[in-house]
């Protein structure tokens, strides 16, 4: 009960999380590569509702560690799947895929996902979830991946925000 509440990730090791980022990875890429195999002759409005409906789906995504080294890696392999899904030069800015895409950028999604999934914590009435959350996000911070992600999080989109309003 002690190692529970000291993280609320405690007992997700790095070692998994990279794993399932990977595996999360590879299974984008190869669903990414049948629907430009399969629906090749569709317009591109269509292959990206296909796109969205079929290979944005991060479920468990909220566990992982958003500063970590294998987000760069899955975010690489969509961005490429979505260039060759809609026939962009390889060329194409990573900035511009998204909007060109009327689409949030990954790394959006996945903050978006796992901000969600922190409020709903932190609203929680189950005492022990509220708890470990609040643990993990106001006093260990860097320690857990959870505080890791809410840090990452609220950096990225404050730059953001910074750079819009100049």
């Amino acid at each position: 009960m002690d190692l529970f509440c000291y993280s609320l990730y405690s007992f997700r090791s790095c070692d998994f999380c990279t794993r399932d980022i990977l595996r999360r990875r590879n299974s984008v890429s190869g669903k990414l590569n049948d629907l430009v195999c399969s629906f090749w002759k569709c317009d591109p409005f269509t292959k990206l509702e296909l796109m969205h409906n079929f290979c944005c789906n991060f479920c468990g995504s909220c566990l992982w560690d958003l500063s970590h080294a294998s987000i760069d890696d899955l975010s690489t392999a969509w961005r490429k799947g979505l260039r060759r899904l809609c026939g962009l030069p390889y060329r194409t800015h990573s900035i511009m895929l998204a909007p060109l895409c009327d689409m949030l950028p990954l790394e959006y999604e996945l903050m978006c996902h796992c901000a969600n999934f922190m409020n709903t914590c932190l609203v929680s009435c189950n005492e022990l979830v509220n708890f470990a959350a609040r643990n993990s996000i106001f006093f260990q911070r860097m320690a857990s991946p959870m505080g890791r992600s809410a840090q990452c999080a609220g950096t990225l989109l404050v730059f953001r925000c910074t750079i819009c309003m100049a």
